[in-house]
């Protein structure tokens, strides 16, 4: 199998599962925001993202510098707040949440914001 039939299947899948994210509304920056977050190798995104029952947690700032690190275009943070505060899936932010996010000896405290896991993946 050749480099372009492996990208040309995750360009398709991608647009597949981006069509299916949005049907039901304009995709905004918080949905393109999401999609880079599934790009990050999972080291990186264990960094500033966890799942705990039904909810994601983001640590947003940590989330944009690993972003940054793997070479990804930038979000205005203005937009993508308040993008985020409008996506579907959106609990809350400024949220106390005490997770490992990719530490695997301890816990840490730490504000997150909010999502609920299984309409952030649907």
């Amino acid at each position: 199998m050749r480099i372009d039939d492996d990208l040309t299947d995750f360009v398709l899948k991608l647009a597949r599962r981006k069509v299916a994210m949005c049907a039901d509304r304009a995709a905004t920056l918080a949905d393109t925001f999401f999609q880079a977050l599934d790009t990050l190798t999972t080291e990186a995104r264990g960094a500033c993202c966890e799942v705990n029952g039904e909810f994601l947690h983001v640590q947003l700032p940590e989330a944009l510098q690993q972003l940054r690190l793997a070479e990804m275009p930038t979000f205005p943070l203005s937009q993508l707040h308040e993008d985020l505060k409008k996506h579907p899936a959106y609990v809350g932010s400024n949220q106390q949440y005490r997770g490992h996010f990719g530490d695997n000896v301890g816990t840490k405290n730490v504000r997150t914001w909010k999502f609920e896991a299984a309409r952030v993946k649907a």
